[in-house]
């Protein structure tokens, strides 16, 4: 297994020979030319099994958010998919067979306010998979997305954290669940490893919500 994350290697993972590192940005080239010359030279094979989970979250409506910022969302969260799929379909492609997990969001299925680029980003991704399933599912290739809620991660933590009342944010948060809760980065990776798995071999070009019943029903209200 390879890891891309702009952070080192976690130290659970510095001892594990099975896994290999590469410190650097998603949106970039040259961390999947790192990636993909990794994979040869420690495992003398190309990947088979690709998730893409990088992210990037920016606060604002569409007035409030600069360009830049739109465009910062958009190459971490959308690019780096991008840039990820032409970095190794064609190695999939050429051995007939392979799976790719995109992480989207919930986000990309409906919109939460105050967060343009973010559901944007989402959104594009969801029709990435589509768009990439479709056109590679003759070669043997299965592409899917996982579209989760609220996961509790430090990535989520930190935005917690910049708001004004982050305790109240939190509970308000996994209130508008109807579990009452969010999810964890397990149950995620359950359904990614589902996805990448051979007990899915009939499923592409779908996307898997994982969302503690959110969508089930828009207007949950436990008072009620």
């Amino acid at each position: 297994m390879i890891g891309i994350d702009l952070q080192p290697s976690p130290e659970t993972f510095r001892v594990d020979r099975n896994v290999a590192w590469v410190a650097g940005d998603a949106s970039s080239p040259a961390t999947w030319e790192t990636a993909l010359s990794l994979a040869e030279t420690e495992f003398a094979a190309f990947p088979d099994v690709l998730v893409l989970n990088a992210g990037r979250l920016a606060l604002g409506n569409v007035l409030e958010t600069s360009v830049d910022t739109f465009r910062e969302v958009m190459e971490v969260n959308v690019y780096g998919a991008v840039l990820g799929m032409q970095a190794c379909l064609p190695h999939m492609i050429r051995a007939g067979s392979g799976t790719v997990v995109v992480v989207a969001s919930v986000n990309g299925l409906f919109a939460e306010q105050n967060l343009a680029a973010y559901n944007t980003s989402k959104g594009a991704l969801v029709q990435l998979v589509r768009s990439t399933a479709v056109d590679h599912a003759r070669s043997g290739v299965r592409i899917n997305a996982v579209c989760p809620t609220s996961i509790d991660t430090p990535f989520l933590r930190r935005h917690v954290d910049s708001t004004p009342d982050p305790e109240a944010f939190w509970r308000a948060m996994a209130a508008r669940h109807p579990t009452g809760s969010v999810l964890t980065p397990d149950q995620v990776a359950s359904a990614v490893l589902f996805l990448a798995s051979d007990q899915s071999t009939g499923i592409t070009g779908t996307t898997l919500v994982i969302d503690c019943g959110l969508t089930a029903s828009p207007t949950y209200d436990d008072t009620l």
